[in-house]
């Protein structure tokens, strides 16, 4: 019985990070797949993006934009902060 405790508690971390590699592998590819039918399109800002805080350099902003197929879409983008006070 003691054997195959040992047995387990020394195959245990192999076989955590051989089930992690195939985990990380399978998504990658799933990940790449999605990626290749991505197309950049243009979005138009509802709102003015607000002057973000110290070393932000990205806001999140409603927008609303046109995907290839035709089908209009809302939510939210990245949009580059609106410059602070100390820019001006």
């Amino acid at each position: 019985m003691g054997g195959l405790v040992a047995v387990f508690l020394a195959g245990a971390p192999f076989a955590a990070v051989a089930a992690g590699h195939v985990a990380y592998s399978v998504g990658s590819r799933t990940a790449r797949a999605q990626q290749v039918t991505w197309r950049q399109v243009p979005a138009v800002l509802a709102a003015t993006a607000p002057a973000a805080g110290f070393r932000q350099y990205q806001v999140t902003v409603p927008a609303s934009w046109t995907a290839p197929d035709g089908t209009r879409h809302a939510g939210t983008v990245l949009a580059p902060r609106a410059p602070g006070p100390a820019a001006r």
